[in-house]
Formats: C-alpha cells, structure tokens, sequence
C-alpha cells in the first residue's frame, strides 16, 4: 500500500511539473510574446503606420484563442495526472472528454483511455489555436466561425450551471470580438490601397 501511495505521489509531481514546463513553453513561444525587433522592421517597412496599429489590436484579441487552446491542454494533463486545480479558462468539451475518461479508468477501465482522451483534447484544442492563426491573418469568416465555436463550447458550462467559467467565456469572447473591427478596416484599406492591375487593351 505504501509503495502504490509512493508511486501515485511521484505521478502527480511529475504532471505538476509537465504542466508548468508546458506553461512556460506558451509563455516564452512567439504567439504570446511582441513581435521580436527584425520582425517589426520588416512590418515597418511594408505597412503604414495606421495598419501596424490595427494588426497590433488584432493580434491583442486574435491571442486568446491560442491562451485558450493552451490552459485546455495544461488542464487535460492536469487530469491526466491525477491533479486537483484547473484553469476556468479552458475549454468546456475537453473536459467532457477527459471527465468520461476518467470515469471509465475509475471503473476499472484500461489506463491507455487517459491517454486516448488526453490525445483528442489536445486535437481539440489545436483546432481553437487555429482560429488565433485566422484571426491573425485577418480570415475574417474563419476567425467568427471559431468566436462562434466558443460561445457553443459556453453553454457545456450553462449547462451544469458552473457559472465562473461561464462569466469567463463571456468575458474571453468580448475580448474575442474586438478584433472583427480592426480585422474589417485593415482588410478595407488594404484594398484600397493595392495598386491596381493594368488591363490589356484588345488589338
């Protein structure tokens, strides 16, 4: 009995430290961080200033998508490690899935089902870091379609009335939506301002 409390404990600190190595990751990786001094002197030297100013306010909201997709991995492999804390910011489907793999493995299920599920939230989460991508690149259809994705992914929440992370998804996708302005204008003045093509005169 000792020995399987000993191995449980080892379990849990090696999650704990996996998922504040993996904090520290999405924290340090460009995504999250300014743009570095080379990339902004090419953004100066091809952009005007009032675009520099509409892609910064794009990327302050577009980057939430990828904090989302972030704490929802670290969230997983907190479950995954047998943790006791979770981030409200996370997404609500891949709690379900970690939530039903953990129910199974509880029962007496095969452990391999914690790394099965662990593997999908993952996935899912990569698919909400893809939207941040969108956003970025102004896909302005794309970006309101994974706004949309994440109000939906709320209602888990409502659902059970787990209001905290409710108030936090209102709260993420308000954040979300300041970008669809600055996403409209940059694109508008972007083809304004495109030179035209010539056209070939018919002989």
């Amino acid at each position: 009995m000792t020995e399987v409390r000993g191995h449980e404990q080892l379990r849990r600190i090696a999650g704990s430290k996996l998922c504040i190595d993996f904090l520290y990751y999405l924290a340090t990786i460009q995504v999250f961080t300014p743009l570095s001094p080379p990339l902004m002197t090419d953004v100066q030297s091809t952009e005007s200033p009032e675009l520099q100013t509409l892609q910064a306010e794009i990327k302050g909201s577009a980057s939430w998508f990828y904090w989302i997709a972030g704490l929802s991995i670290i969230n997983s492999l907190i479950l995954a490690f047998d943790g006791g804390i979770s981030f409200i910011v996370g997404l609500g489907l891949t709690q379900i899935v970690d939530g039903i793999a953990y129910g199974i493995v509880q029962e007496g299920g095969p452990a391999y089902v914690t790394y099965a599920a662990l593997g999908i939230s993952i996935l899912i989460a990569g698919v909400i870091g893809l939207f941040g991508i969108a956003g970025n690149k102004r896909m302005l259809g794309l970006y309101i379609f994974g706004i949309v994705l994440y109000a939906i992914d709320g209602l888990i929440f409502l659902a059970f009335q787990d209001w905290l992370p409710v108030a936090f998804h209102a709260y993420a996708l308000f954040c979300l939506f300041k970008a669809i302005g600055p996403i409209k204008a940059y694109n508008r003045i972007s083809k304004e301002s495109a030179p035209e093509e010539p056209t070939l005169r018919q002989a």
